[in-house]
Order: C-alpha cells, then structure tokens, then sequence
C-alpha cells in the first residue's frame, strides 16, 4: 500500500466519521477527538492486521499450495529499467518490524503458532505504532524496578529486550501491583479495552514462552542441590508440597459459587497445588481448583503424581491424607505426626514434628514471594478470573528469573 493510497483511505474515512459526529472541518476537532468518541477503530489497522492475518498463513501453508508458491517465487530474466517496484513480500515485511518489532528472518518462525500470531495481531492497537516509553521514566533505578515489576533492572531489560517494552511493563505491573484498569490506561495513554487486550495477549505469549523454567529436577540434581538443613534429618526428601488459595468475587452463578466456596477461608476462592525442590526452586504448580476441593483430590487430579518416581519422598503437611496414593507408585510420605483420641503426642513424635515444621518453612517462604504479587494474594479482578492458571504460571516462572537469566521473550 502506498503512502498516496493510505491518506486517501485516511480521508475518506475522516470525512465519513464527521458525517456521523455531525461535524465539518470548520469546527476545527481534531481527528483523534472524533475517533475517540465514536468508538471506532482506524480503516488502516483493520487493513494493515488482515494483510498480517495472510501473510501468517502464507507461511503455514504445506508446500504445493499456488498462494505459497507464488508468495516465494523467484522471477528470472531482465528486469525494466528504473526503480524496481516494491514487491508485497517487501511491503508487508517492513510492516511487521514497524508495528509488530519483528525482524524479517524472524517472521516465518514466529508466525509457524497459529496462537501466538493471532495473539500479536490483536495487540495492534494505533499506539503500538508510537510507544510511550513509560518504561524510562517509571524504571529509573533497581529499587523502583522492583517494586513495579518484582523483577531487577538488567533482568528486566534483558527479558524484554528488543519488544514493546511498555507492554511486558503493562503485564508485569498488573500481576505485581494489581491496579484498576482505569490508572493503567491513564499512565499508558490507551483505552480501558486497549489495556485489557494487551495484558491478555501478553499473558499468553509469556506463559507459553516462560512455563520451561518450572521444570522437575532429576533426582541427582536435587541430591546436589540440597540444603543443609535437609541434610542433617531428611535426606532423601525429593519434594515439598503444600496448597494455597486466592480469592475470588463472588460468582453470580450457584454451582460456581458452591464449587469454589472454601470452608477453610469462609469466602469463594480458588485452590492451587505448589511443589518444590529442598532447595528452593518451584518445579510444578498446579492448575487452579475450586475452594471446596480437598488437598488429596488436587493432588490426584493435577498431574503431580505423574512426576514422581518409584523411591521418591514426598513431604507434606497433615491435611495431604494422600498415603495410599504415594503407596501405589512405592513413594514415601513424610508428615507431621497426628494424635490419637485426645492423648498428646509422645515425645519422639514431637521431635519428629518439630523437624518436619524446621524444614517445611522453606515452601511457606516460596508461597509468601509468589504472594508479594498482590494479583495472588489479593481478590482476583473478574476480567482475569479465567486466566489464573497462566498468571500461577507466570509469577513462578518470574520468580525463578530473580537469580537466573532466562531466555528472551520471542514473540
């Protein structure tokens, strides 16, 4: 599309929107202002995201389909003299590094998952083309980095480098700092709608991009990592597990409200299941579960009792009644010890006790840093409510990053 074309599809569109507004150009209202209140999204986005939309099936298409063939074709022969016209392949290009900051070598790779570039095109809104660079001036030292995102400067620089990096700022603040959408769009300078198909957007592609950095440790990885208070008592520990829960508004529907109503917390929440290595390091976290569900049906249900192996020790608290589950796949338990019709424990169980209580502290800390996310350790907002399995995700993952690099972020 040529830059005459663009403007004259800009001024037609213009002239059709005054029409509407009841406006002419005598009174002197800025374009933007129009726009804004009519709700109306630019003819060229909608053009420039379906001729992103194809060029993303192009390159999905199995060879031997004519658009692919034609789309990677080669002419031989003398070209005219001049100025070669910009071919399609050259225009559309350009146009995913402007508005979408991905190289041209990169485009086949990116656009192969079907998911993730449908993700993008929806995060095309105009003011992707001009970034407000909040990042510089709301990230100015590693303090305030911290606090708005949980993550250091250089860590964070170095996971968003070459993206939109007030985005992953957007996303990150929102699981951080759980604000109203209303400021987020006042900082950023988007629409409320803007804001909440950016952060969901984001969402995913950082979920799928991130989630390899919770990983089950091999067993001689874990027995060289152990710490030393492990050490000394419980040796052949494998992991830690314990459930943690957040709250939730309370669901206009009954079955919902009675399925995630816990009787623990007295309110509606959901239910998560977190295991980690004796050293600290979150290797499986679960799906999100109504309030009502038991600790022992998460634990069958989630998928942790298919990373555990024959010898594996497992410690719990005394609310995970999970023996016979462990006992099929010859997996030890190690929990608290319990009391017998009202008599008190004898003292080898209440040494037995204190010394499960002295090392199971370590999984405690691990849910109070995923909780210095106030996103989990306050109520969910309605709007991400069906996200929180990927939000879990992302916080532990992000988590993880806080003493390792990761990866950068391939969109």
């Amino acid at each position: 599309m040529t830059e005459r074309t663009r403007s004259r599809i800009q001024a037609a569109e213009m002239s059709f929107l005054r029409r509407v507004a009841g406006r002419s150009l005598r009174d002197k209202v800025r374009s933007s202002v129009t726009r804004e209140e009519l709700g109306v999204e630019p003819l060229l986005l909608h053009i420039e995201r379906n001729q992103l939309r194809w060029l993303g099936h192009l390159f999905r298409m199995p060879p031997g389909r004519l658009p692919r063939e034609v789309f990677r074709a080669c002419p031989t022969g003398r070209r005219p003299r001049g100025r070669p016209r910009t071919r399609w392949r050259d225009y559309v290009s350009r146009l995913a590094w402007e508005r979408l900051g991905i190289l041209p070598e990169e485009l086949e790779e990116v656009s192969g998952d079907r998911e993730v570039w449908a993700s993008l095109l929806r995060l095309l809104p105009p003011q992707c083309s001009a970034p407000s660079e909040l990042h510089r001036t709301l990230l100015r030292s590693d303090h305030l980095c911290l606090v708005y995102t949980g993550l250091p400067l250089d860590t964070f620089n170095f996971l968003a480098d070459e993206l939109i990096k007030d985005h992953i700022l957007m996303t990150l603040m929102t699981l951080r700092q759980n604000p109203v959408q209303e400021d987020l769009a006042e900082r950023f300078v988007v629409s409320q709608s803007g804001v909440s198909r950016i952060i969901s957007a984001w969402l995913d592609i950082m979920e799928e991009k991130l989630s390899s950095y919770i990983v089950w440790l091999p067993r001689e990885t874990i027995d060289a990592t152990t710490l030393q208070c492990f050490k000394e008592h419980h040796p052949t520990t494998t992991c830690l597990i314990d459930c943690f829960e957040t709250a939730l508004p309370k669901p206009h529907n009954l079955d919902s409200r009675g399925a995630s109503y816990s009787h623990c917390y007295g309110q509606n929440t959901i239910k998560y299941l977190v295991a980690i290595a004796p050293c600290g390091l979150i290797m499986f976290i679960s799906a999100a579960y109504g309030g009502r569900r038991s600790d022992k049906f998460i634990t069958s249900d989630c998928g942790f009792l298919d990373c555990l192996r024959p010898g594996d020790v497992v410690m719990a608290d005394r609310g995970f009644v999970i023996s016979d589950l462990l006992h099929e796949r010859r997996v030890n338990l190690v929990i608290p010890a319990f009391t017998k019709k009202g008599r008190q424990l004898s003292e080898e169980d209440t040494t037995h006790t204190r010394r499960i209580a002295n090392v199971r502290v370590h999984v405690e800390r691990v849910i109070r840093r995923l909780k210095n996310y106030k996103i989990v350790s306050q109520t969910v907002p309605i709007n991400l409510a069906h996200k929180m399995d990927k939000i879990l995700s992302v916080c532990s993952s992000v988590q993880s990053t806080r003493r390792n690099y990761p990866r950068k972020l391939k969109r």
